[in-house]
């Protein structure tokens, strides 16, 4: 199979490392298929946390509505810090990876 540059459309050989008519550096395939599979990750860890927190912030809501937000803000901050908690020693997760996802390279 013929590989193309995305830049100048000048065919290239398998084992190409630039293009050698623009010079542009060759994307080996299986780089941007690991990119694309971060990106799907990504995007299903995102769902994730908008199933839990759209219905969290619901029950928050009415519960600020009902109870006062000096009374749940608390509760609140203490559910936060047991989630936190939980996945750093409990799962070992970095803290890194806890806020962003994903360890750092």
């Amino acid at each position: 199979m013929t590989n193309f540059c995305d830049k100048c459309g000048n065919g290239l050989t398998a084992d190409a490392k630039f293009c050698a008519s623009c010079g542009k550096p060759v994307v080996p395939a299986t780089q941007i298929q690991l990119e694309v599979d971060e990106k799907a990750e990504k995007k299903k860890a995102w769902g994730k946390w908008l199933v839990i927190f759209i219905p969290a912030f619901i029950v928050a809501k009415l519960a600020i509505a009902e109870y006062g937000f000096d009374a749940v803000f608390p509760i609140l901050i203490a559910i936060l810090i047991a989630i936190l908690l939980y996945q750093r020693y409990y799962k070992q997760r970095s803290w890194h990876s806890i806020l962003w996802g994903k360890e750092k390279k």
